[in-house]
Formats: structure tokens, C-alpha cells, sequence
């Protein structure tokens, strides 16, 4: 009996291996026969996505692609059951350790998902696929990639300006070299350069534009080209490639053409002049005017040094200094059409004028010069004066020789200060009063009264003037020290 079971039990077992049909449904007991197909349930996941874009560890930019085109992106999961569709869900983080939850996606049908709006910031991201029909039946989560995004620019450099020689915006120099300084910008991901751009005069009279990269905040230049406006400007780039705009732009005039002036008043010859005789002059009355231009940056003033040799003095503005080397100068008033003017009595003798005009660049002129006597003796007056002051009489006495009498009469006023306070004796010269061509007087300097005298308190100076009959020919004009 048991060997009859035993013959029908390998019975059946052969008999089921020649009938079963064949299966390549490894993960599913879904069976497939030539003829006919049957399904009993599936129990395996889909295969995990493999992420596609943006690739690990990139870095999204102002002007990346991915910028422009937000999308995170995997490949379809290539296995699922049969009958059954597929589901994905997206996470993000903060941290590498994916324990700072940045986004999780519901259930999604494409294997992407946009990502417009992405704050910047870093991300670690994956996926991971479900079987539709059961969403805890899902596969390992995806390779983690990192994502860096970062777009905002940095601000625009500010406070331009230029050093070595200081120069504000706008500024002129003579310097053929300069540095263009601009504050440090600061981003979160650090600054890696600045691109600087200049427009500068070219020497054949064109524009030109020249760019370069620096890593510190300034650039040192050298003035090779033109003369004229040069403006810089400057913008950052950040280590996440983003661009600031462009800062304002910041001009300097290169000048190196020295200004010209002329003297026009006193009306004397410049030097070096032609017959090598110095011009003289009859009371100059310390005025001094002229002309200046500049073809560059513009006339800044006009300087002038007023030197009088005998005494190697020059006047500061107020006083007669001593000056070897003719340093002393004073500023005129006005540029293109310049004047000054001494007010204080003018001592005889001869006068070296010197211009130097200055541009707004600092050239100076050293360069127009003229050089005249000042005489107060009348040289077309036929006369000659002699003034003496004798302090111990409290008299001035005054001799005139080689008197023309056919101009008499003659008129006089002697002016004098006494304790800052101006008085004057006048008095006429007759035909009478004439010796051989010859007047002699005195005049005694205070009042008198029954034959007591009182002199005036602190002399200073007096000055002698005689004119003819009709007062409109100055024919001597003599002053003289009263301080013994």
C-alpha cells in the first residue's frame, strides 16, 4: 500500500512540471502563459528615480539656466506593477543631516517639479516613487543632491572718487598718475571682483573705452592718452557670479597745459624787452591789470609777485616784506579779466611785476614779467624840487629850480599827516616870488599864535604837489618821510 502512494505522489509531481507554464515575474505573482494571463496581486515598489537637474552641487545664479528655468527634475521610475501607476513625493532641506525640512511635495504625477520663487539659500534634495494604489508601498529614497541658490546681486560700489593726488568727482590734475578708489561692497557670498570701465579723450580726438577686472577696491592709472574728462565707474561680482549694476560714474579733467597771462596796466614793454632801458613811469598809482586764458580745466586765480629790487622787498597785501626770492604773492581779483590794486602811498624806484596764472589743474605760469621806475619828478616838467625836513624846526623847506615863468603862476598844497589825521597848506607862486628861475620857502608844520608856536603831534609823511593856473598839469608830486 505504501509503495502504491509512493508510485502515485511522482506521478503527479511529473505530471505538474510538464503542465506549469514559464514566469518572469521575479517581484510580482503575476503569471503570463502563451494563452492566457492571470493575476493574483503585487507586492513590490517601484524602482527608486535618479535625479536628473540640477545636477549636485549647483550653483544658481542671476544668469544661470536654471534661474531662468526653475525645475527640479528625475527620471521615471522604471518598474511598476503592471496595471498600476506611479506617484512620486520631492523634499527638501536645509542641512545635510535632512532633519531641517525646507518643502515636501504632495503626491506627484510628473517626474519633475517646478520651483519658481526659491528663496536663495542652500538645499538638499530627493524623491522617491509609490505604487498609486498603495502610497506607503514606495521606494528607497533618491541620492541626495546639493543645490546653491544665490541671486541676488550685490549693491553698486559708492563714494568714487580719486587718491595720489586727492580729487574729488568733477576735480581736475596735472598728475599723470592717479588711483580710482571706491568703497568695498560686501555680499553674503563674498565679492571676487570689480570690473572697471573708463571713457577717456584718445589722442587722434576720438573716445575711447577700456575695461578691466580688479580684486581690491581701487585702481591705480597712469594718464597716457589725451588731454581732458576722464570718468570711471566700477560694479561688483559676487563668488555666486551674480553683477551689481553699474555705480554713477566719476569724471577727473587731465590738464597739463599751462595757463597764459599778459599785463595790460601799468603800459610798459615786457621783458625781455628790446633796447634793454627800463620804462619809467611819472606816479604810478599802483594799479595793476590784465588778461589770462587756459584751453584746459579753466583759470583757477591770478597770482602776482610785486617785487622792488633796490630794496629786494615784495608786497604781501599789506606791507613791503623782504624777499630774495621773489616768493611773495598776492591774488588778483577776477581771472580772465584780472586787476589789483595797492592803495597805500607808492615809494619811488623801480618795480617788477610778474603774472603766474593758474588753472583749475594747478599749472602755473611763471612766464610774463614786466619791469618799470616809478619817478615822481614830472619828466616833461621843465623844474626840479628839493624837499628837506628839518625835525628840529618842525620846517619843511622846499627850493624849485629851472622855473618856467611862462607857466606862472604856480599853485601849491602841501599835504601832511599828523596823528593819522591829513592836513594841508596851499599857497600860489608869483612872478614876484622868482629869483633867477629860483622859489625858495618853508613851511612850519603846526599853528602859531602871538608869536608862540605849537607843532603837530606825530608826523608822518608829507607830500608836495604843484600844479599850473589851470590845476590840470601835475608838474611834481614829491612825498617825503617825516619820522626822524
Amino acid at each position: 500500500m505504501n509503495r502504491l502512494l509512493k508510485k502515485l505522489l511522482l506521478l503527479i509531481l511529473i505530471f505538474t512540471f510538464f503542465l506549469s507554464p514559464s514566469t518572469n515575474s521575479f517581484f510580482s505573482d503575476t503569471e503570463t502563459s502563451t494563452s492566457n494571463t492571470f493575476s493574483a496581486g503585487c507586492w513590490a515598489p517601484p524602482s527608486t528615480p535618479q535625479l536628473l537637474s540640477p545636477a549636485n552641487n549647483y550653483l544658481a545664479n542671476q544668469s544661470s539656466s536654471w534661474y531662468q528655468n526653475p525645475v527640479m527634475d528625475w527620471t521615471d521610475s522604471s518598474f511598476v506593477c503592471p496595471g498600476l501607476s506611479v506617484k512620486y513625493q520631492y523634499e527638501s532641506f536645509h542641512d545635510p543631516t535632512l532633519s531641517i525640512l525646507a518643502y515636501r511635495s504632495g503626491w506627484l504625477t510628473n517626474s519633475f517639479i517646478p520651483a519658481p520663487g526659491t528663496p536663495d539659500g542652500v538645499y538638499y534634495w530627493h524623491v522617491r516613487a509609490c505604487n498609486s494604489d498603495d502610497l506607503t508601498n514606495c521606494s528607497e529614497w533618491s541620492d541626495t543632491w546639493k543645490l546653491t541658490v544665490d541671486t541676488t546681486a550685490p549693491i553698486a560700489p559708492t563714494n568714487l572718487h580719486w587718491t595720489n593726488p586727492d580729487v574729488s568727482c568733477g576735480g581736475s590734475t596735472n598728475s599723470t598718475t592717479i588711483t580710482a578708489d571706491w568703497n568695498d561692497v560686501f555680499d553674503t557670498s563674498g565679492i571676487s571682483q570689480y570690473e572697471y570701465q573708463i571713457t577717456y579723450p584718445k589722442l587722434d580726438g576720438t573716445i575711447g573705452i577700456w575695461n578691466t577686472f580688479v580684486t581690491a577696491s581701487q585702481y591705480f592709472g597712469v594718464f597716457n592718452q589725451g588731454q581732458g574728462l576722464h570718468t570711471y565707474k566700477v560694479r561688483a561680482y559676487d563668488f555666486s557670479g551674480n553683477i551689481s549694476p553699474w555705480s554713477s560714474g566719476c569724471s577727473i579733467n587731465f590738464d597739463s597745459v599751462i595757463p597764459q597771462s599778459i599785463i595790460t596796466v601799468p603800459v610798459v614793454e615786457s621783458l625781455p624787452n628790446t633796447d634793454n632801458e627800463i620804462d619809467q613811469i611819472y606816479l604810478w598809482d599802483g594799479k595793476i591789470e590784465g588778461t589770462a586764458t587756459d584751453s584746459g580745466s579753466g583759470l583757477n586765480r591770478v597770482e602776482l609777485n610785486i617785487y622792488r629790487p633796490d630794496v629786494q622787498k615784495s608786497w604781501n597785501g599789506s606791507d613791503w616784506i623782504l624777499d630774495l626770492n621773489q616768493n611773495i604773492r598776492v591774488n588778483a581779483d577776477g581771472t580772465n579779466n584780472w586787476h589789483y590794486e595797492i592803495t597805500d602811498p607808492i615809494p619811488a624806484g623801480v618795480y617788477k611785476l610778474t603774472s603766474h596764472a593758474v588753472d583749475n589743474a594747478g599749472n602755473i605760469e611763471n612766464s610774463y614779467v614786466v619791469e618799470f621806475e616809478n619817478i615822481d619828478q614830472d619828466p616833461n616838467a621843465p623844474l626840479s624840487a628839493d624837499l628837506f625836513y628839518n625835525s628840529l624846526q618842525n620846517k619843511i623847506y622846499l627850493t624849485l629850480s629851472s622855473i618856467d615863468t611862462s607857466t606862472i603862476p604856480l599853485n601849491y598844497d602841501l599835504i601832511y599827516t599828523s596823528a593819522n589825521l591829513e592836513k594841508g597848506i596851499a599857497g600860489s607862486i608869483n612872478i614876484a616870488d622868482i629869483t633867477n628861475n629860483s622859489y625858495t620857502n618853508n613851511f612850519y608844520l603846526g599853528t602859531c599864535s602871538a608869536g608862540v608856536c605849537t607843532p603837530d603831534p606825530d608826523l608822518t609823511s608829507a607830500q608836495f604837489i604843484l600844479t599850473d593856473s589851470l590845476k590840470n598839469n601835475i608838474l611834481i608830486d614829491s612825498k617825503i618821510n617825516l619820522i626822524p
